[in-house]
């Protein structure tokens, strides 16, 4: 069974009704664009996801509201589907409870912060730009909240700020950002798509924001630095890997254990110019 068989097209998102559906042509809701071919589901309240979804979505219960047929599983719960293009990513066993991304007729396993496309920096570059709210973001795959009238995931295509209660945070192309599900909608999740630098340091892997504005992350390389409160030394290097975290405008913090009162401090550091 192929996928474009049980989804229905149409070109516009209906308020107060859920819906699930590939847009058959270029629209906007509420000022966010959607391509063409795009899968779309909307919850019938404010939230909007595009091109990336649980495959739970396929289940029985959702027959005939969201889609027109069940798709046959196998004994491991995969939703089996036809093999429908030529592309080297296509899926068509869908695991019901992973997630994948949509690519004009057929899913992707999720390039997420666990289990990623290959190449996924060139995949995004290859993808069309949108532009909502002065964010530049990639086509590959989004979320949105009407309450807020905010993106809430979206991979970065070009520098962009992040407003955090007071703070404006200022950050690179080519990062995958998440907005906290929970109450706290101001602590936001960073994933770069390689590598990334804040304030002259460069980090890999999942950072963060805090509602603070301060950022956390990993070093993805060694760096010499001067070390502030600490009587027993004043320059340190600070290793591959090593958390470190940034305030809004600068100031840099890492945590040490203390061996002589044996417990954690943290300590202000000044990266050391090359």
């Amino acid at each position: 069974m192929k996928l474009t068989e049980i989804i229905p097209k149409q070109g516009l998102i209906v308020s107060s009704k859920p819906q699930f559906f590939i847009a058959e042509c270029n629209f906007d809701y509420n000022g966010l664009p959607i391509l063409k071919d795009s899968l779309i589901y909307f919850d019938g309240k404010n939230k909007v996801k595009v091109n990336q979804f649980i495959f739970g979505i396929f289940q029985e219960r959702n027959v005939p509201n969201l889609i027109s047929h069940q798709l046959p599983e196998d004994e491991e719960y995969n939703y089996i589907v036809d093999k429908f293009s030529s592309c080297q990513y296509e899926i068509t066993k869908l695991p019901s409870g992973l997630s994948g991304t949509w690519h004009i007729d057929h899913f992707h396993i999720t390039p997420s912060t666990i289990d990623r496309l290959p190449d996924l920096e060139n995949i995004v570059k290859q993808t069309t730009d949108l532009k909502f709210s002065n964010i530049s973001f990639s086509s590959l795959y989004y979320t949105y909240d009407a309450n807020t009238n905010s993106l809430t995931s979206f991979i970065s295509t070009k520098p962009f700020e992040l407003t955090v209660k007071d703070k404006t945070i200022r950050l690179p192309e080519f990062i995958e950002v998440g907005q906290n599900e929970g109450a706290n909608k101001d602590l936001y999740f960073l994933r770069p798509l390689f590598k990334m630098d804040y304030f002259g340091v460069s980090f890999e892997g999942d950072c963060r924001i805090d509602e603070n504005g301060v950022f956390y992350g990993s070093c993805a390389k060694e760096f010499s630095a001067e070390i502030f409160g600490n009587s027993e030394i004043n320059k340190i290097v600070i290793s591959k890997g090593f958390d470190v975290a940034i305030s809004s405008d600068g100031v840099m913090e890492i945590e040490l254990f203390n061996e002589k009162i044996h417990q954690i401090e943290k300590y202000k550091i000044r990266k050391c110019q090359a």
